[in-house]
């Protein structure tokens, strides 16, 4: 048994069953309500689309299909009731040993933003090789890297994901040290899952972004031009999805450091520890928006599959 970490009295003396508790549940539980059937439609038609048409089976749409796979992950993990008032203050609390629910969503929390790194990594490659005139590639040794690269983002994953939690268990727990929760649980998810993949991101655009601005000037011939112009579209695709990342988790860490700087605090009041379990139930719904959203990302920003889709709905509709 766990035990309960000092300085953390005023979140103890918070009654669950007052009325602003019952209400942070009853929306939170509702809002999931709400985007689970759009999300679950949207991401099962990417999958099916996929498996239906073999065209649309190219190189980063392997990349796509396992987003759609860890967003149907959350999805379903973080359903509604999935999170209750009691769960949210123990994790104010910061000495709630992590469940299941917060493991696999901390999983695909890491999988999708590595996923959105490997599409960086092709769209920033597509950009270099049309600014140099490279326009020949090897689709099948394309989708084995995809594949490769696929395997490797779940396998990493999981092996940090259960070493932390193994650590977090049997150690950080036991030893009832603030300071190492703190480095091992929040520091290592922010810098892992968040801070460092999206540095990536930014100098793989930044450079493509230089490339193309010094090419746009000296590139012969139309051909060319309109082959870089298709890259970019594609490129945007993948930025629109990050910046949906973004978004949709930076809530979390902000609202878990502050937490964690104002634990020490024998001041808190019952009105700040209120606030922030608000604020922990918005980004709760953030965390379940980013995973129904992204196929409305895809539909407003990538032509082929909004026409997949659009045939589809059609269908559906008649």
């Amino acid at each position: 048994m766990c035990k309960q970490p000092q300085n953390t009295e005023n979140y103890t003396e918070i009654q669950m069953e007052e009325p602003m508790f019952q209400l942070t549940n009853q929306l939170t539980s509702s809002i999931q309500f709400i985007l689970m059937a759009p999300g679950i439609l949207g991401n099962f038609g990417l999958l099916f689309i996929f498996c239906k048409h073999p065209d649309m089976r190219t190189a980063p749409n392997f990349y796509i299909i396992n987003l759609a796979i860890a967003d149907l992950l959350v999805i379903l993990c973080l359903a509604p009731f999935s999170y209750e008032t009691d769960d949210i203050i123990e994790r104010l609390r910061m000495y709630a040993p992590i469940n299941f629910t917060v493991f696999v969503g901390n999983i695909c929390q890491i999988v999708s933003v590595y996923t959105l790194v490997a599409l960086s990594v092709g769209r920033y490659s597509s950009i270099v090789n049309s600014v140099r005139g490279n326009f020949t590639t090897n689709i099948r040794y394309g989708k084995c890297k995809c594949v490769t690269a696929i395997i490797l983002i779940w396998v990493l994953t999981l092996v940090f994901s259960l070493a932390k939690t193994i650590y977090m268990e049997f150690y950080v727990y036991i030893r009832n040290n603030m300071l190492l929760y703190f480095i091992v649980n929040i520091l290592s998810d922010f810098m892992i899952g968040f801070a460092l993949p999206l540095l990536i991101i930014s100098v793989l655009y930044s450079r493509a972004a230089v490339m193309l601005y010094r090419s746009a000037q000296t590139m012969p011939g139309e051909n060319m031009s309109e082959h870089i112009r298709s890259r970019k579209k594609a490129a945007n695709a993948v930025i629109f999805l990050v910046i949906n990342f973004i978004f949709c988790y930076i809530l979390e860490y902000v609202l878990m450091v502050f937490i964690m700087t104002s634990m020490g605090s024998d001041n808190t009041s019952e009105t700040s520890i209120q606030i922030q379990v608000g604020i922990f139930a918005v980004s709760i719904c953030l965390r379940y928006l980013h995973s129904c959203i992204n196929p409305l990302v895809l539909y407003c920003t990538c032509s082929k599959w909004k026409v997949r889709f659009n045939k589809y709905l059609c269908c559906m509709l008649h």
